[in-house]
């Protein structure tokens, strides 16, 4: 087994591969997530997602064919999930940053402006041209809650191409299990405990060739008044999701999905979650409410191991 580690696309990517290649497959990875950091942080100028929040409302911009694939792959998630994710939410997500850094809470006008500009239908892209289009000024897109699974998604095809058949990759919670563990064991995903240190988990489900993605509001978080205000913004009321849930992880063996829909559906709330992964083939989910009543896909019931005595399965 080969690992590596190192920060990239603002989180700490740690790669453990098993075979004759490992060692090749990860630093072509490696590569790869330079790569796509280079083209779609909304931190770096000369990316295509930060000309193309730079050129709102001024015309199309010409871009990468990977970043159109992952604008429409969010546009996509943006439908399905009736804007809970919404790939124009960077507006909010800035506007919260700048106002928590200023120590206080945005007010309800400066939210009525910015939700102007928050709506995925306002995005126009063009794959034959490779060209993005934001309608409105100000809008902004944030692929942060879909980037990663992108990245997943590449990285797996290029374990592919190296004959690598075991290997985890974690890349800041979204983690890929590639295949099965040595002597073709499953491997064992723990759930983090929302309420523990880090590490400590309250379930855990047994997993081949998925990725697996949680969300929650125990992480990013800062406190301002005594409340906690955390990252998952609610695009529907500009203020961080309030639904009955504490931990949505979805469970797929695409990680696009499983990484934008983990988002959609921590926003979305127990039953509207529920209901919009079951429409969806070869998702799953596990969802713990603040009631610690943990909802799990029928296909995982038998592979989840509840380790917390006080939550109770439904």
């Amino acid at each position: 087994m080969t690992k590596k580690s190192s920060v990239c696309m603002g989180t700490l990517v740690t790669q453990r591969v098993y075979g004759v290649f490992a060692h090749r497959a990860i630093e072509c990875c490696q590569r790869l997530f330079e790569s796509l950091e280079s083209e779609m942080s909304v931190f770096v100028p000369s990316s295509d997602i930060f000309m193309l929040n730079a050129s709102a409302g001024k015309g199309p911009v010409k871009i990468s064919p990977r970043s159109v694939e992952v604008l429409e792959l969010a546009q996509r998630v943006s439908v399905l999930s009736s804007g809970a994710f919404d790939v124009t939410a960077g507006a909010f997500v800035n506007l919260w940053r700048t106002a928590l850094a200023e120590n206080r809470v945005p007010d309800a006008s400066e939210i009525a402006v910015t939700s102007r500009l928050v709506d995925y239908r306002k995005l126009v892209l063009d794959s034959k041209h490779s060209t993005a289009h934001l309608k409105i000024p100000g809008q902004s897109v944030d692929l942060g809650g879909i980037a990663k699974g992108y990245a997943a998604r590449l990285a797996r095809e290029t374990y592919q191409t190296y004959g690598v058949k075991s290997a985890v990759l974690d890349l800041g919670g979204a983690v890929l299990f590639v295949g099965r563990r040595a002597r073709s064991s499953e491997w064992v995903a723990g759930i983090q405990h929302p309420a523990k240190e880090r590490g400590a988990c309250f379930a855990c489900v047994s997993v081949v060739d998925k990725c697996v993605v949680t969300s929650g509001g125990y992480e990013r978080y800062q406190l301002h008044d005594g409340i906690r205000y955390h990252h998952i913004i609610d695009p529907s009321t500009g203020y961080p999701s309030n639904s009955d849930l504490v931990s949505c992880s979805i469970v797929s063996h695409d990680p696009v999905w499983a990484d934008a829909l983990s988002t959609a559906c921590f926003v979305l709330g127990s039953e509207r979650a529920i209901h919009l992964v079951e429409s969806i083939e070869d998702t799953h989910l596990i969802l713990l409410t603040s009631n610690n009543e943990v909802y799990v896909s029928p296909s995982l019931r038998d592979s989840l191991r509840l380790l917390d005595a006080d939550m109770r399965l439904i």
